[in-house]
């Protein structure tokens, strides 16, 4: 007997769609490491990094304030382990899921806020820093993570272009979809491996007991590659010539850098008043690659050879990124001591970045499809094949205007207690312009002869062409503004422990507008005995502006066991305050003083 099933490799059905006025910058996929500092946080679980500096008492924070920042130690060792988050990055209505080769109509719900709420990165395997204050003077620090995760390959966002097998890139099944029994032989690989290496080095010098200067040196070397492919081949039963083949391999590269460099003084104007002032400027570039090789073919003909069918389809996708741009930033600081209980801290940092985007995009798209039954009842012949081509290639800029400032009030309640609370607040403004020619074009032809006997024969023809020579030129616009209040409250138990709560209040706005605009030099559209022909006309593709709001609340909970004067072990834990009560996410950090 045989079993039946439905004659695709995947579990749903999936339509070919191809977006013809999306650029493929929209494709790009941004990293929250891109063009952006690198410094070690402590304190940096995702809901408190922000607030982390400049309310946290930390020397590695304090050198990122300002590089003129020298440590009171004489030398410091830390090194911290941190747990993954276990929620995904905002990227989406939905989640973006590990990459499966979904066989359903693809209809995603993008997040408009995709071009600037980036994909986070894994924690690294380990954070080492080292303070090391030479002498009275002059201070030499270091600061290192690595990053290396391995997870499921995942779907691109904003694709040009998405392939299906048994179906041409209309949309059209070219696969027979019939039941038949099926003993499959495949091979595959499904990985996405990424690796960091992040590092900073510090100098600082004492000029006299009111001024001191400092520099810093960072770096960051990133790397995401991986690679889904599946080969299937089957030879379903003896009894009908059934077979069916299918190679399916996806590729992506992902390659960044930067480096970036910052001075800075700091100035003591008496006991109590302390002033600084930091200046940087950050130079990256990132590149990525994308490719695709999708082939299929099948063919199936019953034992008696009265019924047959065949088809083969081969898309091919190449695309290739590449950002270049620079960051410059400045921070003026200020620290009062108010009395010997109670300090406020102010900061205000302004950064403006400029990215340089490239780009260019090959996708070719061909199918075909035959087939004839001839019965006592029924004749039937069809013959079908499509072509798919779109090249094009972009330039455009991206323009990053930041600016962040936070208020800080410390306070020693009693001889064990210790409260700090904050304002912080941020607002940023993504604009983005990219100009990208693309020639297209496409055509479908589709001949069929049926019978129903003795009816007499009918016959069927359908065909479309398309072909364009038009330019893109997309325009998106983001602002971004967020209002965080954080109250911290630590606590010695006796000599030995220390706890703290950390209770973190969340606002952020985004306002996002998006518009593409297709010049076309040349359109010719033909369907069947239709044809059209326009020059020099534009069409507008406006996206409704988005308003989205989010407002939360985040707890942190921290314990710290002194077991000498020289070391200490410190434990940060992020609850989930949900229904499953699970712990978003652990720190475990450990100082020595040498």
């Amino acid at each position: 007997m045989r079993r039946a099933i439905l004659f695709l490799f995947v579990p749903v059905l999936l339509f070919a769609q191809y977006w013809g006025e999306r650029v493929t910058e929209k494709s790009f996929e941004h990293s929250t490491l891109y063009f952006n500092s690198f410094y070690l946080n402590p304190y940096g679980i995702h809901p408190f990094q922000k607030v982390a500096l400049g309310l946290m008492p930390d020397p590695f924070l304090a050198l990122h304030l300002n590089p003129a920042a020298l440590p009171t130690d004489t030398t410091l060792l830390y090194i911290d382990f941190r747990g993954d988050r276990h929620e995904p990055a905002v990227v989406g209505y939905r989640p973006m899921n590990p990459y499966v080769d979904y066989a359903a109509y693809y209809r995603p719900s993008y997040d408009p806020r995709w071009y600037t709420v980036t994909r986070g990165e894994p924690e690294p395997v380990v954070s080492v820093g080292l303070l090391n204050r030479i002498s009275d003077r002059f201070a030499v620090n270091f600061g290192y993570q690595f990053l290396f995760k391995e997870e499921p390959f995942y779907r691109m966002t904003f694709p040009i272009y998405y392939s299906s097998y048994g179906m041409n890139y209309r949309g059209e099944a070219i696969a027979d979809q019939t039941s038949v029994p099926v003993i499959d032989r495949s091979a595959g690989e499904d990985n996405m491996l990424t690796r960091a290496h992040l590092w900073m080095i510090n100098a600082g010098f004492k000029l006299n007991p009111r001024l001191a200067f400092g520099a810093t040196l960072s770096g960051v070397i990133h790397n995401r590659s991986g690679e889904y492919a599946r080969l299937n081949r089957s030879q379903y039963n003896t009894q009908d010539n059934d077979e069916w083949r299918n190679f399916y391999d996806k590729t992506r590269e992902n390659d960044y850098s930067h480096l970036d460099f910052a001075a800075g003084f700091q100035y003591r104007f008496n006991q109590k008043l302390d002033f600084g002032v930091k200046i940087g400027y950050l130079r990256g570039t990132a590149t990525q690659d994308y490719s695709v090789q999708d082939t299929s073919t099948y063919y199936w003909q019953e034992q008696n050879g009265n019924s047959t069918h065949s088809s083969y389809r081969n898309n091919r996708t190449n695309q290739h990124w590449r950002h270049k741009g620079h960051d410059t930033y400045g921070r003026i600081s200020l620290n009062y001591q108010w009395t010997p209980k109670r300090q406020i801290a102010f900061y205000l940092r302004y950064s403006t970045k400029t990215i340089d985007l490239s780009s260019n995009s090959t996708i070719i798209d061909t199918s075909y499809y035959s087939g004839f039954r001839d019965d006592t009842y029924y004749y039937s012949e069809y013959l079908s094949h499509t072509r798919l081509e779109d090249v094009r290639h972009s330039d455009g800029q991206t323009d990053v205007n930041t600016w962040q400032t936070m208020f800080t009030f410390r306070t020693r309640q009693t001889k064990r207690s210790r409260v700090r609370f904050g304002v912080y607040f941020a607002s940023r403004d993504y604009r983005t312009t990219v100009r990208e020619p693309a020639k297209v074009f496409s055509h479908s032809y589709y001949h069929s002869v049926y019978q129903d006997k003795p009816s007499p024969v009918k016959e069927y023809t359908d065909r479309s062409k398309l072909i364009e020579d038009k330019t893109l030129v997309w325009k998106t616009a983001t602002r971004h503004q967020t209002l965080q209040i954080p109250v911290m409250l630590s606590y010695d138990i006796n000599s030995s422990w220390t706890i703290l709560t950390l209770v973190n209040r969340m606002w952020d706005y985004w306002k996002v507008e998006d518009e593409t605009t297709a010049y076309f030099k040349r359109r010719v559209q033909q369907n069947n005995d239709e044809y059209k022909e326009e020059e020099n006309f534009g069409e507008r593709y406006r996206e409704p502006t988005r308003s989205i709001t989010e407002e939360n609340t985040d707890v942190l909970f921290g314990a710290k066991l002194k077991i000498s004067d020289q070391f200490d072990i410190n434990l940060l834990v992020n609850p989930d305050l949900g229904s499953e009560g699970l712990i978003s996410q652990w720190w475990l950090n450990f100082r020595a003083k040498l």
